[in-house]
């Protein structure tokens, strides 16, 4: 077997592609040793419109401290449409929506003459990092251990260590895990009893000024138009062993279901701000992050540190631009993701630089989708209810999951904690600087976090998951519903 770990001669080809990430430059794939980069595929994309970086005629509005009357209120100005607060660790922010671009721009001139303001800035776009494909499955001939129907084509589950993983919990506490995404199809029959239900925060008004998808108003129905947040809650929380579709990795996990892109595949920063300091405020222990590709957005930064000020773990994807690791996953405390295929090669889309904290499986990852047919799942071959995808979005679930796991087995652990045992116990795969710690083991984490808590107990054996299926079927919250 030839070794994929970098030789003398390939490291300063390596260093050229992380020269060309830190300037910002996309790197080419030939930059890359070929044995450590997966076979380039022609992929579709979530998002199939061409759109701009940041929603026309939208404005967000920083209020300096001390200005908490005028923080709540709206300057009169020309073609305004829409006025939402937000507050976030005492920062107030505001988003104004206007009739047209040039009266947003004529705006911004007069908002920066206001003591009060202390910034204003367009409201980036950000979107689902998932790119739908005609799947290359890999099915085991090896018998199931599960019975969930298309267990089988899940190859990334026993290479992580699942079912095995469960064999090592010796106790398994409801931990609740928020998925800030397009939805999700809640009434799914692999997800009965796994979801609740938050809000919608790009509630769609298709007669606003803005189109489709238009973040006029806010409601508490976040079901998924679009698919990704589907796919992203089953690869968590699905149910497993219960005679149908695919097992999700943490069963015994709860989702809370927060709505923050639209059915065209994305979401503003104040919707994503919006989502995460919900969860946040919700009691969510991590909140899984399959999106990006924006610009620096503070709403969204200070969202994410008042979650980590709260003990909450953010799991971000990195990107599949194949650069450098994108925003809001390159930010301090995030756990960053990339992806990799079944032989621990780079993903042919993954972001990945030494920013990464760890890599995942995000190649042909099967799991659940809506129940009816979207228009993005109908432009890019997505079958309803399973299919398969590929992206850092499908990475950054499974460490979300990771996480959830740990957490059930000691409810006790911080979020630091969470992710030291995420890293250490993460197998190497290639050279740090492209791989992070390498490629995620479930199995070998709870193992970590089992002789932790008591070393005088040896850890269970991975090899024997006999014993945590037969608890796995009498468990309550994983019964056939």
């Amino acid at each position: 077997m030839k070794s994929k770990l970098f030789s003398a001669s390939t490291i300063s080809a390596s260093f050229l592609v992380l020269t060309a990430c830190s300037s910002g430059l996309q790197a080419p794939l030939s930059a890359i040793p070929t044995r450590q980069v997966a076979p380039a595929r022609v992929q579709a994309k979530w998002v199939t419109k061409k759109q701009s970086p940041f929603l026309p005629a939208e404005v967000v509005v920083e209020y300096r401290s001390g200005f908490a009357t005028q923080a709540q209120q709206t300057p009169v100005l020309p073609g305004l449409t829409h006025a939402q607060p937000l507050t976030i660790q005492g920062d107030k922010f505001a988003l104004l929506k206007f009739q047209s671009q040039a009266q947003s721009d004529q705006a911004v001139s007069k908002l920066k003459s206001l003591p009060e303001v202390a910034s204003v800035a367009r409201n980036p776009r950000y979107t689902a990092l998932a790119a739908p494909q005609v799947p290359v499955f890999r099915q085991s001939t090896a018998a199931a251990p599960l019975s969930d129907a298309f267990y089988p084509l899940q190859w990334a589950l026993p290479k992580i260590g699942i079912p095995q993983a469960w064999g090592l919990m010796r106790s398994k506490q409801e931990i609740l895990v928020a998925v800030v995404d397009s939805g999700v199809d809640y009434r799914h029959p692999d997800l009965k009893g796994q979801i609740i239900n938050g809000m919608d925060f790009m509630a769609e008004d298709v007669s606003g000024p803005n189109g489709i998808g238009s973040p006029d108003t806010v409601d508490d129905d976040p079901l998924d138009q679009l698919g990704h947040g589907t796919h992203v809650a089953g690869i968590i929380a699905a149910l497993a062993d219960n005679q149908t579709g695919v097992a999700g990795i943490a069963p015994m996990v709860k989702v809370l279901n927060i709505k923050a892109l639209n059915q065209e595949g994305w979401g503003s920063a104040f919707a994503i701000a919006q989502g995460i300091t919900y969860a946040t405020d919700k009691g969510a222990r991590v909140i899984n992050l399959s999106l990006g590709g924006g610009d620096q957005s503070k709403p969204i930064q200070l969202a994410i540190e008042y979650a980590q000020s709260k003990g909450v773990l953010i799991v971000a994807a990195a990107g599949n631009s194949f650069t450098h690791t994108g925003f809001p996953a390159n930010l301090p405390g995030v756990l960053a993701v990339g992806a990799t295929d079944s032989k621990d090669w780079l993903a042919d889309f993954t972001n990945h630089d030494e920013r990464i904290d760890v890599m995942a499986p995000g190649v042909d990852i099967m799991s659940t989708t809506p129940t009816y047919l979207t228009n993005a799942m109908s432009q890019n071959g997505i079958d309803v209810f399973y299919s398969a995808m590929s992206g850092t979005s499908m990475a950054c679930p499974i460490v979300t999951a990771q996480a959830a796991l740990l957490l059930s087995m000691n409810p006790g652990l911080k979020a630091e904690q969470v992710k030291e045992l995420i890293t250490r116990t993460a197998k190497p795969v290639g050279d740090a600087r492209l791989f992070g710690s390498g490629r995620i083991q479930i199995d070998a984490s709870l193992q970590a976090l089992a002789a932790g808590m008591n070393p005088a107990q040896p850890p269970a054996d991975p090899a024997a998951p006999s014993a945590a299926l037969s608890a796995l079927r009498a468990s309550r919250s994983l019964s056939r519903r």
